[in-house]
């Protein structure tokens, strides 16, 4: 993935849940995840068609089980299956 996507990705998020400090992944070394110093590497790819679908989108932390915290990402996506009634008429 080049910069300048996972950086337009990064900052979507950013933008929809209006939070900076939020990450996805903490180092085992130190008190990383007690200090919330972490970086933001996991990521939900959309097309452009999806882009105004995302809803919410959260970071779980309620547990921690491994060294990265699951992205969570609400849509509503209606599909709209007209050209392939106007294909098949």
């Amino acid at each position: 993935m080049n910069y300048s996507l996972k950086l337009a990705l990064s900052m979507a998020f950013v933008k929809l849940t209006k939070h900076h400090t939020k990450y996805t992944w903490w180092s085992n070394r130190g008190q990383s995840w007690a200090n919330n110093v972490g970086w933001r590497i996991d990521y939900q790819i959309l097309t452009p068609n999806l882009k105004g679908a995302v809803k919410s989108a959260s970071i779980y932390k309620d547990e921690r089980f491994s060294d990265h915290a699951p992205l969570i990402m609400d849509y509503h996506y209606e599909k709209n299956y007209s050209h392939i009634v106007t294909f098949l008429t």
